[in-house]
């Protein structure tokens, strides 16, 4: 990993890549700072039957053509492919597991980036980390009964039905412990038609 940049962008989601296909053909000296172990983590969070309601026309990203039908929808691994072969493409400089700690500005004017084991200088920094890294769970969740499935972009599942809630719902979940545990909402198209047999449907964004 280069120590010392001109410019230092952190996020390797949509924005990142495209901030780092301009500096590439500017011929600036950068580098992509993603804390996941892959390209377009968000992505990967939502669920596998996430389609766009935009078209490829509209959901690519600079100098580089969405595949396919441009008037039809692509869907969650397209986007993921995309985005992994729009970094390949222009060869952009992201640098996996790098989870920037700390930003600070220090006497000379620089930026300072800590990364726990490592850190870096930069002359500019692009936070570029989206705004929907934390769950919002809105104080209504809690007043509705177990009979409401209540969804969440970034994991498909049912309250008091799964054991894998985001990060930032853990807390919502352990206030609801105390209530008995129902079976998982599994993935398959059964369990699912089921569920929304079942239950009514709640949608959290995050926020």
């Amino acid at each position: 990993m280069t120590n010392d940049v001109e410019v230092a962008v952190v996020g390797a989601g949509q924005a990142g890549l495209a901030m780092g296909s301009f500096l590439e053909r500017q011929g600036h000296r950068f580098v992509i700072l993603e804390r996941a172990g892959g390209i377009a983590p968000a992505w990967r969070e939502r669920w596998d039957s996430l389609t766009l309601f935009t078209p490829r026309r509209y959901s690519a990203l600079p100098w580089v053509p969405f595949p396919g039908n441009p008037d039809s929808y692509p869907t969650r691994d397209e986007v993921i492919e995309y985005l992994e072969g729009y970094a390949e493409a222009f060869e952009l400089p992201v640098e996996l597991s790098s989870d920037v700690k700390k930003l600070d500005c220090g006497d000379d004017g620089r930026f300072r980036l800590e990364l726990g084991d490592a850190s870096i200088t930069a002359d500019q920094v692009v936070v570029a980390t989206g705004p929907f890294q934390t769950p919002y769970v809105p104080e209504l969740a809690e007043r509705l009964g177990p009979e409401v499935f209540q969804l969440h972009a970034v994991r498909r599942t049912c309250r008091g039905r799964s054991s894998s809630w985001a990060a930032g719902t853990r807390a919502f979940r352990s206030r609801r412990s105390s209530r008995s545990p129902t079976a998982s909402c599994s993935r398959s198209a059964h369990a699912r038609s089921r569920c929304r047999s079942a239950c009514s449907a709640v949608i959290f964004s995050g926020g």
